[in-house]
Formats: structure tokens, sequence, C-alpha cells
């Protein structure tokens, strides 16, 4: 499939409808898959990624999902035994699951994960994780299977690790160790240097309610102290709400920020983050919450120089392509900076192809003035999701200009409602 867009927009008005986080959404489903309770998730994103993941939990028995009501999911484990995830292995999280598997059957079997590669990321921090909890990992045929290394259990000893992958908290290691911890005979879990995202909020609330184990969470000091307790659970269903994909708003507000005139309607968004607020405040934004709406006004914007990309609570490195992109039609330079990943300019190649003057090196991307040449007419690919974010945005830059962007099931592996929201904005495209 392939999206063109053209731009020339005079200004971006409407209402955006915001998806629930994706990184959120998937490790509650793949931990709803352990449980022995009913989960219905709502605000479920049904991006196209998760709808492969649904689909194949499904195809291969591994428990009753269901839709219910639009955005909701409801999560009925039914098979105890499965201990076999390649069948997800194209859904890098799907690794989180390893050891919990491993714990509770006492063996799993996993693949080569996949998932956007702008970048080497290998998986030594999790295979490190399996082995802490007293696992060996041995290849067998394509893939690799878990088996116990008696010498290395402890039960009810502390189980301790560090998350830090290359010198950065790991959301899915610190995701992994939680959910693997549930499972093992350890009594006591102490990480340090853990990912502080949404996603740890959300997965530390559900086993609190379903366990009732003891937590501590310690954003400042990125500590997670957990103690296993007696608990009796009442219920037969539990509800995780999934929360706002402040990535996905980020992308339409680089629309209306390309176009440097805006009034946008976010819903639902009853909150938003720090780091937000102050790129809100860096533009000189009008903004404000009533409820469930985030309305955003923008003209004649400040430019920025700088923009750094760091371990939340700091801008999410999924939102530095997006913001590049929205600043591309200002004059002066611009410098992006992704201090999580070693590289992520997928994008620039692309944009280059479209005619603006960008580069690269290591982990910075660069505007230069604005002596851009933009083409009249520009064919692309989105490598990933956020490189087709990105492209999508920069299309908006110029009048009387179209941009095709090839690939466009990487978009929406990530992205859902986009054909209502750019309904929504007037935004001229066509898909093929």
């Amino acid at each position: 499939m392939n999206i063109s867009i053209k731009g020339g927009s005079q200004k971006i008005k409407g209402e955006v409808v915001v998806q629930g986080d994706k990184v959120a959404a998937t490790h509650i489903l793949y931990f709803s898959l352990l449980l022995d309770i009913t989960i219905r998730i709502e605000n479920f994103p049904f991006t196209l990624e998760l709808t492969n993941i649904v689909n194949e939990i499904k195809r291969n028995n591994l428990s009753k999902v269901e839709c219910v009501e639009g955005d909701a999911l409801l999560v009925c484990s039914q098979n105890k035994t499965f201990y076999d995830l390649s069948c997800l292995n194209f859904n890098r999280s799907s690794i989180c699951l390893v050891s919990a598997i491993a714990n509770r059957n006492g063996i799993a079997f996993f693949k080569e994960v996949g998932g956007c590669n702008f970048t080497y990321r290998p998986i030594d921090g999790h295979l490190g994780l399996i082995e802490a909890f007293g696992f060996k990992i041995e290849q067998m045929n394509d893939g690799f299977i878990v088996k116990p290394n008696k010498a290395n259990i402890q039960p009810n000893k502390l189980f301790e690790f560090d998350c830090l992958v290359k010198g950065i908290p790991s959301i899915g290691i610190t995701c992994h160790a939680i959910i693997g911890f549930v499972y093992s005979k350890h009594k006591f879990l102490l990480l340090k240097n853990i990912a502080v995202e949404p996603t740890i909020s959300c997965l530390l609330e559900l086993i609190v309610e379903i366990f009732g184990f003891y937590i501590e969470f310690n954003r400042l000091d990125r500590t997670i102290r957990i103690e296993k307790k007696v608990f009796t659970m009442s219920k037969t269903i539990i509800k995780s709400t999934i929360p706002s994909d402040f990535s996905y708003l980020c992308t339409f507000l680089g629309l209306g920020i390309a176009v440097d005139n805006f009034n946008i309607l976010f819903s639902p968004v009853t909150e938003i983050p720090d780091w937000l607020v102050t790129l809100f405040n860096k533009l000189k934004l009008k903004w404000k919450i009533e409820g469930k709406l985030l309305n955003v006004i923008g003209q004649n914007l400040t430019p920025i120089e700088k923009l750094i990309c760091s371990p939340w609570p700091g801008i999410p490195s999924d939102v530095g392509p997006i913001l590049f992109s929205s600043f591309l039609g200002f004059d002066g330079k611009f410098i992006l900076i992704d201090e999580i990943y070693d590289e992520r300019s997928s994008h620039i190649s692309e944009l280059k192809e479209m005619g603006f003057n960008v580069s690269s090196r290591k982990n910075k991307v660069n505007k230069e003035d604005n002596n851009h040449l933009i083409k009249k007419m520009a064919v692309v690919t989105a490598k990933d999701i956020r490189c087709g974010a990105s492209l999508m945005i920069a299309s908006m830059i110029g009048k009387e200009r179209t941009t095709q962007i090839l690939n466009y099931e990487q978009i929406l592996r990530g992205y859902n409602f986009l054909e209502l929201n750019f309904n929504n904005l007037d935004i001229d495209y066509t898909i093929e």
C-alpha cells in the first residue's frame, strides 16, 4: 500500500482521536496471556501490529481474545501450558514473556525477535535476565530453548537486576523482569535503573490489583521493590486502561507545526507529560485541557534550534523523527540529538529525496539553513513506523507538491485512526 499527500494547507484545524499507548498495550496484552483472570483492556490501539498479535494469539490458541465496544479487548487465558513463543517473534516485545513462561512451565522456546530495525538493537540484556532467573539458553533448530539451570535457582531469595542497556534504562528489560518475577520462586524483587514510562505504571497497577503484592516504585531513584503477599482475588474481570499515546499525538501536532497555523482538539487526553509541556512553552503555543479534550493552538511559532531525546521523563526517542520533520519549514539551523539509540536516521535519506537540506552523523540529525530545493513530486519509502510518520509531516511543507510514501503498511503498524483523523483535519491524501 502507498499513501500520497498533497501539501499546501493554509491551516490545520479539527479534532484528532488519540489512540492508546502502543507500547503499554502490547505489554499488558502479553502479561494478560499468563493470568488466571479475564482482563479487559480499554483504550486498546488496534494498529496493524497489535491486530496481527491478536490474530496470532487466536490462531495458535494461546488465549481467548475478543474485541468489544470498539476500543476494548477482553483477554481470557485458556492455555496454561503453552511455551512456544515463535508465532509472536515478529514483535520485539514478545521476548518479555520468556522468563515468566520458563518460570511457570519449566521450559520456553523463542526465536529472534523482529520490530523496527532503525539501528542495531541486540537482545543481550534479555538473555542475561533469563539466565539470572536460573535458566540456560540453548540454540535449537532456528530458535532458542530455555531450560532450568538448577545450580542457579535460589527460591524465596531476593532477585536483583540492573535494567540498564548500554547505559540507558530499558523499558523492555524492566517489563520482562517484572513479569518474570511474578511467576518465579523468588519472594523479593529489586530492580535498579528502571525505565519509568507509563507502561511500567500500567503493569504495576495491574499486578497490585490481581496479586496484592507490596510495591515501591521510586521514579527519582529509578528503583522498583516488590514483595509477594498472600492475596485472595474476588473479582472475575479486571480492567486495565491504556493511557494516551503521546508519540501519536505529536505526529498530528507535527502536521500543524509544519504548516505553522493550527487549532487542534485532541481526545481523549486528561493530562500531558512534563516534556510536552516544556515543548509547548518553547514554541509559545496556547493550550488547555478541559475534561478529556486538549486544545492546542499555534501560529507564527518561535523556531527551536536544538532538541534532545532522552530516557523518560525526557522526550522519547520515538518522537524524535516526528519533531525533526515538524521544524523543516522554519528558517535557520536545527539539530536533534538522540541519547537513547546510537543512530536513528532512517528518515534522513528519504527527506533528502524530497529536497530537504538535512544530514545525519551517528545519533545526531541536522537541518541546515533553508536552501531547500523542494521537489513538486517525490516518491519515498517508509522504512519503519516513525520514519513513515516523519515523511507524512514533511509532505505538508511547501505548496503545490505531492509526496507518495511507499510501504504505507509500516506506518499502519503503529498508527490507528489515520484516515479518520486526516479527514477530520481536511488533509488532502489518497491511498492506493
